[in-house]
């Protein structure tokens, strides 16, 4: 069996994270952010329909609209969406019956 340990300096969960694998002769670096989906970008992109049906709704490239996805060494936004796009998304989101608040843009860790 494997033994993995996650350490962090910061106190929070890492987005760079030294991993210990005990009955391993290494140590390895990871990029915890291509593990885990980065939030609340990915949660709210799929509950409006996916980033093809985000971009329509409020003007944007497609491309622009996953970017939010990625993380910051990327390209991306590291999970945030821009604040100037919140108000045109709960506008769609109302206008459609999908449940989306100004709470759902609030970032937390999903593990």
């Amino acid at each position: 069996m494997l033994d993995i340990t996650l350490a962090s300096h910061s106190g929070a969960f890492p987005s760079l994270a030294i991993i210990e694998m005990t009955g391993v002769d290494r140590v390895s670096k990871i990029d915890t952010q291509s593990i885990m989906s980065l939030e609340p970008a990915a949660s709210i992109i799929a509950k409006l329909g996916g980033p093809a049906r985000t971009s329509r709704a409020i003007g944007l490239s497609r491309s622009t609209v996953s970017k939010w996805t990625y993380p910051k060494h990327r390209g991306g936004t590291g999970g945030h969406v821009p604040h100037w796009h919140i108000s045109k998304i709960i506008d769609f989101a109302k206008a459609n019956n999908i449940k989306i608040t100004e709470n759902d843009f609030t970032p937390r860790i999903v593990r």
